[in-house]
């Protein structure tokens, strides 16, 4: 009888994850929001930068129906890339700015970083699974 139980409780989870599967389980495209501090602490923490490979490689896996921003925070909060959709313009933008990530900042401002980042998040958003990397 429990094996039985067992077999018709795995039924059900699996038509309901293929009944649901149009509506329920459909992915909204990335919104990503990237928070890069670039404190003179930095030095000693990333001491070889590997922000900068690390943003260029973000920036190039991003798809094209995403959306995506890059900030970043010493003493005050910089919008290093716009936020607005991805496509060839922002990548070639992304990559070139990568380029100019260091540690020179005074401070290390992260509530007024991730402030500036998720200005809009008090409305929900119905389009877009929204994702901040700090």
């Amino acid at each position: 009888m429990r094996q039985f139980i067992h077999y018709v409780l795995a039924g059900c989870v699996l038509l309901s994850a293929v009944c649901g599967a149009n509506d329920a389980f459909t992915p909204k495209p990335a919104d990503v929001r990237v928070v890069i501090d670039i404190s003179g602490s930095m030095k000693k923490t990333d001491p070889t930068n590997l922000r900068k490979p690390a943003v260029d490689l973000l920036v190039r896996l991003l798809p094209d129906e995403s959306k995506a921003g890059i900030w970043t925070f010493g003493q005050s909060v910089n919008m290093l890339v716009p936020h607005r959709l991805v496509d060839p313009q922002w990548r070639t933008e992304g990559a070139s700015k990568a380029n100019t990530i260091s540690s020179v900042a005074l401070f290390t401002n992260i509530g007024g970083a991730l402030e500036a980042a998720t200005e809009d998040h008090a409305v929900p958003s119905t389009d877009f699974q929204r994702n901040v990397i700090l």
